[in-house]
């Protein structure tokens, strides 16, 4: 079932963040159950990981405190879910959790579906052509390409505190003109803030050249083929959110990243193009990340460490591993902040685990 919620209620989740740790956790299996949902199950042995080594990796995260913000870790094998743990609550593998940035992600794949439908004719398209309010802002309207947003170049200044801040307060009205007001900081294409309001620019972009609401081509085109059935988008007026917003289940994160793995495809079905994946990962901006990564087209690509990632606030994340064929995903605590927050470079450590247990 498909769900679309006023931002205003997610809001909801950032407004008390964690300001100590809970007491105690609750350890469950990591053994996963076979739901029917298009998940084949395998033992960790049968495709080439340390059961040991899983064993007690997964020990150590159950230990108190050390890795006390972490909900759940899934595990993938050539294409086989190995490895489930909930280290809270059972009741987390069919809870909608919110990925926060790892939004962006998806995002980026549905950019590709655009592109290969003829939504949108090419990376170098005048991204907000034809879209409200722009005649306030001719000067966008001629410059900013597709490629700018989802390389995050618009130019536009956007601060992923205060104005997401304030995006997250609104309670009515769209998002695209306070983002259209931030002030120029550069030219487009010429300098990488990571922002969050050149992901919704890339959405509306798409929006305005469909013939029907985002949500129900999206739904359509990529939830339902891919096996999401249950998900929640955060909306403004009815247009969810770019740069956040969405609520998947730990086993549909996971799908999304193993979607990319298998470039693009979902059993004998292209979703979206081989071409499409590897132009994605092409890394597109140095040190974005900083020393852990580039950015692509809105995916974070390792710098140190193999393939790439999926990343939002709270800690969380979905890391692939081409070479190994292996995926490794977490959610975590989701209003966690600062020191408190499950950062990337923590959590690849986990994944660099997850890799260094690979048998064959």
């Amino acid at each position: 079932m498909t769900r679309h919620l006023p931002i205003a209620l997610l809001s909801l989740l950032g407004a008390a963040c964690l300001t100590e740790a809970p007491t105690s956790p609750t350890s469950t299996s990591s053994v996963p159950v076979d739901l029917n949902d298009g998940w084949p199950i395998a033992t960790p042995e049968s495709v080439g990981l340390d059961p040991a080594a899983l064993g007690e990796l997964v020990d150590e995260l159950r230990a108190w405190p050390d890795f006390w913000q972490l909900r759940s870790l899934l595990i993938a094998r050539e294409g086989h879910l190995v490895s489930e743990t909930y280290l809270r609550s059972l009741a987390d593998i069919d809870r909608l959790h919110p990925i926060w940035s790892c939004t962006k992600q998806v995002l980026g794949i549905l950019t590709g579906v655009a592109l290969n439908e003829g939504v949108l004719e090419s990376v170098d398209e005048r991204a907000l052509a034809g879209l409200p309010y722009m005649s306030a802002h001719p000067g966008l309207a001629d410059s900013v390409r597709v490629e700018d947003l989802l390389t995050m170049r618009s130019g536009l200044h956007f601060d992923e505190a205060d104005d997401a801040a304030a995006i997250l307060r609104r309670s009515s009205g769209p998002a695209l003109p306070y983002i259209l007001s931030r002030p120029r900081r550069s030219s487009p294409g010429d300098a990488f803030q990571y922002s969050s309001g050149d992901s919704h620019l890339l959405l509306e972009g798409i929006r305005a050249r469909l013939d029907e609401p985002f949500s129900q081509w999206a739904e359509r085109e990529f939830f339902r083929p891919l096996g999401i059935e249950s998900y929640e988008w955060a909306t403004y007026d009815g247009v969810p959110f770019g740069g956040w917003g969405l609520m998947l289940r730990p086993r549909d994160l996971l799908r999304v990243a193993q979607l990319v793995l298998d470039r693009g495809n979902v059993g004998a079905r292209t979703l979206v193009s081989e071409s499409w994946i590897e132009e994605m990962l092409t890394p597109r901006v140095s040190d974005a990340g900083g020393e852990l990564a580039d950015f692509g087209y809105q995916w974070w690509i390792r710098r140190r460490g193999e393939g790439f990632y999926m990343a939002g606030s709270g800690g969380q994340f979905a890391v692939v591993f081409p070479r190994l064929q292996l995926v490794v995903s977490g959610t975590s605590e989701p209003d966690t902040d600062g020191a408190l927050e499950l950062s990337a470079e923590t959590f690849l450590g986990i994944a660099d685990r997850v890799a260094n247990a690979v048998t064959r």
